[in-house]
């Protein structure tokens, strides 16, 4: 549980460190950001598709 919790802390001290170094909005894909965010992206099949997040978030996406 405590490597669990260093690991996490470790985690967003590189996102935050990552969100600093940007120049306002995000205007394009920035594949650093997108790296410091997005732990895993599980593909089910064409139209589900599950992003797990560093901090544990889950969000499906499915489509039709």
């Amino acid at each position: 549980e405590l490597a669990d919790k260093v690991s996490r802390r470790e985690s967003m001290h590189q996102f935050i460190a990552t969100m600093r170094q940007q120049d306002g909005l995000v205007q394009e894909f920035d594949e650093n950001l997108w790296g410091s965010l997005v732990e895993v992206v599980t593909v089910n099949s064409e139209t589900n598709v599950r992003f797990t997040f560093r901090d544990g978030t889950e969000i499906a996406v499915i489509t039709s």
